[in-house]
């Protein structure tokens, strides 16, 4: 009697073949996950920083600027965001930049006043451009927060 010991190298292959194949079909779904974490992990420290700014600027009863794509250190009176991994702001203010005010709502600049009605930045995945966040500023400073299609 023969006692069979192990496995014979076409077993071995045919498992190999199985995992690489599995491998295969489970790489785009990584890159898939990875992209909306960042897109996930932008739009959160997006909205921190706005909230922050905000709440800042009327317990301190001052201006503040928020900066957007920029790897500058905030300051005092300047909070800055710069996305994280390949997500990347696609709609913003033409300056990239805005105001709160004392109040802790929008304004036109440092020294004017003058009410902004309406911020819309835009958050997508930089690879394939699948998911995007929208978030809007209304003048009363009421942060919302959707999901959208696509980048825009």
């Amino acid at each position: 009697m023969n006692k069979h010991q192990g496995y014979i190298l076409l077993e071995l292959v045919i498992t190999l073949i199985i995992f690489a194949v599995l491998a295969v079909m489970a790489a785009p779904m990584v890159s898939s996950i990875k992209a909306e974490t960042d897109l996930n992990d932008s739009t959160e420290s997006l909205i921190a920083v706005i909230k922050k700014a905000q709440a800042d600027a009327q317990l301190e009863r001052r201006v503040i600027k928020v900066n957007l794509n920029t790897n500058n250190a905030s300051s005092d009176s300047e909070y800055t965001w710069s996305s994280t991994g390949n997500a990347k702001l696609y709609k913003s203010p033409a300056e990239k930049a805005f105001y709160f005010g004392t109040n802790g709502r929008l304004q036109q600049s440092l020294t004017s006043t003058t009410p902004i009605s309406l911020v819309i930045l835009g958050v997508c995945n930089g690879s394939g451009n699948t998911f995007s966040r929208q978030i809007t500023i209304n003048y009363l400073g009421v942060i919302t927060d959707k999901e959208v299609a696509n980048c825009v």
